[in-house]
């Protein structure tokens, strides 16, 4: 995760040093938050214009003064998931869930088919295993703090750096 992590760091760093670089952050934080949390406020009119004044008041740093330091962080980004396509275990989990999809759902003609015996494994084995590891993935303490600021119970700033 370093080739993601090193350039979000890069960008802290630089709201640390620009006072208005870091006033748009929190543009674009107070933004993100109506947008995920208050309901209905997508369908508003106001979404959209602000959502265009955001993007427009932070060209000056995403197209031109840091542009670098984006450039870097969505290339990271862009590497890191064609990396994750091109792992035989992911493309092997990728066909495993189109086998179980097209199994569930369709009969050996291709035609669609509720299968009751195979939904009632899916509730009894397979969804208990996932929520047992989710549960157990979630224990993380960085992974919650992700979890909690994105849901809107804490608040993020700029200052705060990703750990790895």
């Amino acid at each position: 995760m370093d080739i993601i992590i090193d350039p979000i760091n890069q960008i802290i760093d630089d709201a640390k040093n620009d006072e208005e670089f870091r006033q748009w952050f929190q543009s674009v934080d107070a933004y993100t938050r109506k947008v995920l949390l208050e309901p209905g406020y997508v369908l508003e009119p106001a979404c959209n214009s602000e959502g265009r004044q955001v993007r427009d008041s932070g060209r000056r740093f995403y197209s031109e003064k840091y542009k670098v330091h984006f450039d870097r962080l969505f290339d990271s980004i862009g590497t890191w998931f064609s990396s994750m396509g091109e792992d035989p275990l992911n493309k092997r989990f990728t066909d495993d869930w189109a086998c179980l999809t097209r199994d569930l759902l369709f009969d050996s003609e291709g035609s669609l088919k509720f299968k009751p015996e195979l939904w009632m494994d899916i509730r009894k084995v397979i969804l208990p295993s996932i929520v047992d590891r989710v549960r157990h993935v979630c224990s993380d303490s960085v992974l919650i703090s992700c979890l909690t600021c994105f849901a809107g119970r804490a608040h993020p700033h700029p200052s705060n750096r990703v750990h790895r």
